[in-house]
């Protein structure tokens, strides 16, 4: 994760390098620090999340219990599955979303700890 100068524009960059126009303080014209610090991470969460539910969705003829996605909020995704398939679909859930932060941190070692919760509603 970086944030750099190019052709005289500054900006910050995700590991998958999408990029980031930085803001400037209107007093000094210096580049926002905190937003240069912040914005590749951030960038990479939600990098994270798009990852996981293309995942999910391409994968969902190989998990049982008929998947369907309800919602997502910020970092969670929200899933409805067959009350019978519960524990399969949390080990598949839980395998495309660590595969997708690693490819979205760019680091396929990455050590990712993904939480899981079957929940009877999600009202």
């Amino acid at each position: 994760m970086e944030a750099r100068c190019e052709w005289g524009e500054q900006y910050s960059k995700t590991p998958l390098g999408r990029l980031r126009k930085l803001p400037k303080w209107m007093s000094s014209g210096a580049i926002a620090h905190t937003t240069a610090k912040n914005s590749p991470v951030q960038g990479a969460a939600a990098d994270t999340i798009k990852l996981a539910m293309a995942k999910l969705f391409e994968d969902k003829e190989n998990c049982p219990g008929n998947p369907r996605l309800n919602a997502s909020v910020h970092d969670e995704v929200v899933l409805s599955v067959e009350e019978d398939h519960v524990e399969a679909a949390v080990e598949w859930v839980r395998s495309h979303m660590a595969s997708a932060e690693r490819e979205a941190v760019a680091d396929p070692e990455s050590p990712i700890v993904v939480d899981v919760e079957p929940k009877d509603s999600w009202a």
